[in-house]
């Protein structure tokens, strides 16, 4: 190929990729719409918070990365391809893990606010993440059901928090939801970033 056909193809490769890339982001906004409305019914105020931050991370993302997806275009290996997928893709994971981790502790306890289960009688120790004491002080403090918790120990992981008493264990720490939402994180930023012009 001549260099301007390949200057031609990039172009029309790079159109077509930012279109791919509008119409996936129109279809996960869909999808997240069609999945709050199951979710609205059990909490109106959560659905609202969490819709609003996932279109705004979605929006962050796909500006981001758009940039990256042109240079894609120039790779000829499939596997070079690949390991460039799975970096953007991880990447795109830990700056949404590291954004929370370093929320403001305003923030933090909002979400833990948000995150926090409803209790059965009993005794409850709350474990806090590395540094994140006074927030779960805060969370304590702030709670109807002050009297069935206990500050533990910090524990060895970043952002969240764990609610254990002896029949029952709720691990909110972040990187448990991460582990939780894994493959759907993967899946989302692999059809944001990678779905294939047509």
């Amino acid at each position: 190929m001549t260099k301007e056909k390949n200057e031609m193809s990039l172009a029309k490769l790079r159109e077509a990729l930012i279109s791919k890339a509008e119409s996936e982001k129109n279809k996960i906004e869909k999808l997240t719409e069609e999945k709050v409305a199951v979710i609205k019914a059990e909490n109106q105020k959560k659905v609202d918070d969490i819709l609003e931050r996932a279109n705004t991370e979605a929006e962050k993302i796909i500006a981001e990365k758009a940039s990256k997806v042109e240079a894609l275009a120039s790779v000829e290996s499939r596997i070079d391809k690949l390991k460039i997928k799975h970096s953007f893709i991880e990447d795109a994971i830990n700056s949404a893990r590291t954004k929370l981790e370093n929320e403001t502790a305003e923030s933090k306890l909002k979400r833990y606010v948000e995150l926090f289960p409803e209790l059965k009688d009993g005794k409850y120790i709350i474990t806090p993440a590395e540094g994140e004491t006074n927030i779960i002080k805060d969370l304590i403090n702030n709670s109807s059901n002050k009297d069935q918790l206990e500050l533990g120990e910090e524990g060895s992981f970043r952002g969240g928090f764990i609610v254990a008493n002896e029949d029952f264990v709720y691990d909110r720490s972040y990187r448990t939801i991460f582990r939780e939402k894994e493959t759907e994180l993967r899946k989302l930023a692999s059809e944001t970033l990678f779905k294939e012009a047509k």
